[in-house]
């Protein structure tokens, strides 16, 4: 069965997606060595650590002596001006104190005539434009689905820990599950289906095979972190049965840990495959009465 165009694009647009994601993982790494040299104890000043406010802060004070040169009243007034998300006078005076306190505890390995300021701010402008090139990546992808009216972006969405963006990439790394035959074969498309090392009389132990699509491995292995740490407030089987399974072994944490990672991926697999042939949403009382 060939899939329609769509899903060809959706795949297309998320491998780009997913590059994205690495050249961010790779700058925020620099930024990290960088900010350690020049500014250390600054990603600490707001909760979400590295993300925009502390990009377009750096880009502002990119050196503790820049900063400890305002007055709290300017350096606030100074972030509120500066920072895209818009905040209020008196968080923003909060974000100010924090800034001054770490500016003070900061001992810098290089002043404010170094070259480094300027490579520090290089990979926040860097950081600010990667992201905002994978949110409208997303939102392309999420407008091209919705347009083509394709139902796996809510089917997937209902089942407890798959959100929309995860909920675009399996869409567009699965593709049409109408042409599958059975769950077993979209195991083997993504590489997930079991194979015996055997030698004469020897037969090793039972592996994945790892062949297939990678994109959409790596996917599903998030994708049942998100659906544990849903669950303790929205009920899923896929983490009963993964609890279930952890509790069970007494082999060492580690490898007990990555062999359930992939049954639960088999069977959320399963499970969406089911959902997708006949058009239904998920439900946890139907699922666990099966």
């Amino acid at each position: 069965m060939q899939e329609k165009p769509v899903y060809l694009d959706l795949r297309d647009n998320e491998r780009f997606y997913q590059q994205l994601t690495r050249d961010d993982v790779r700058k925020e790494d620099q930024l990290e060595r960088v900010i350690q040299v020049v500014f250390p104890g600054v990603q600490n000043i707001y909760s979400d650590k590295y993300g925009q406010n502390l990009y377009e802060t750096l880009q502002l004070f990119p050196n503790p002596d820049l900063v400890l040169k305002e007055s709290l009243d300017s350096l606030t007034n100074k972030l509120q001006a500066g920072l895209s998300k818009r905040l209020g006078k008196k968080r923003c005076r909060d974000y100010a104190q924090r800034l001054i306190n770490a500016a003070k505890a900061a001992y810098p390995a290089v002043d404010s005539s170094s070259c480094m300021l300027h490579q520090m701010q290089f990979y926040c402008q860097s950081l600010l434009e990667i992201e905002q090139e994978r949110d409208q990546t997303i939102n392309q992808m999420a407008a091209e689905a919705k347009a083509a009216k394709l139902p796996e972006l809510e089917i997937y969405q209902s089942v407890p820990g798959i959100g929309l963006t995860t909920a675009i990439c399996l869409t567009a790394e699965l593709g049409d599950l109408h042409r599958f035959s059975s769950p077993s074969k979209i195991n083997a498309y993504i590489g997930i289906d079991l194979v015996v090392y055997e030698s004469g009389n020897y037969t090793g132990h039972r592996r994945i095979t790892k062949h297939g699509n990678q994109y959409a491995r790596k996917i599903l292995f998030r994708t049942i972190d998100n659906i544990l740490a849903a669950t303790k407030t929205h009920p899923c089987h896929i983490a009963d049965y993964y609890r279930r399974r952890k509790k069970e072994s007494s082999k060492s944490p580690d490898k007990v840990t990555k062999k359930i990672h992939i049954a639960a991926m088999a069977r959320l697999l399963r499970t969406i495959y089911h959902l997708v042939l006949h058009n239904q949403k998920y439900n946890y009382e139907i699922a666990i009465s099966h």
